[in-house]
């Protein structure tokens, strides 16, 4: 490290060296054995930092806290917004004029969907002897509840 990086090290990160990386540490320990120069830069970084410190006003906790309040309650108001972005909401929301009608016609078609995707189901090989030794243990495995399904042995 040289002393043009030591000088932008110290106005980055300023004069502590908690501030600093272990690497840059180990860089700065070793200029400051070696130059007198950067000893100097150093020691007028804390300077400056101190009487940076000292100018800083001190706030008690409740003006800090009455400015927050004040600051918010001048902001105006924001408008909710939808988490669901617009192109979705135009796909899987009906507008508002098709109504509680529209909601009950979409449950009763889904419901006569799943009849009839039920209903195209055979169980003949449940109720069939000759069958049912050959199919009940797969069947038994998707319907595990079924009564209808018995395993044979």
């Amino acid at each position: 490290m040289n002393l043009t990086e030591f000088q932008k090290l110290l106005d980055a990160y300023g004069p502590h060296p908690t501030d600093w990386t272990g690497e840059q540490r180990q860089n700065v320990v070793r200029l400051l054995e070696a130059s007198e120069p950067a000893r100097l830069a150093l020691k007028d970084a804390l300077a400056l930092d101190q009487a940076l410190s000292q100018l800083a006003p001190v706030v008690s906790e409740e003006r800090l806290e009455a400015l927050v309040n004040r600051v918010v309650r001048m902001a105006p108001p924001r408008e909710a917004q939808s988490v669901v972005p617009d192109y979705a909401r135009r796909l899987f929301v009906p507008p508002k004029s098709f109504g509680k009608g529209f909601a009950s016609a979409f449950a009763a078609s889904c419901f006569l969907i799943g009849v009839a995707i039920g209903s195209s189901v055979e169980l003949t090989d449940v109720t069939t002897p000759a069958t049912a030794t050959t199919s009940t243990t797969a069947s038994s495995s998707i319907w595990p509840a079924c009564p209808l399904v018995q395993q044979r042995g």
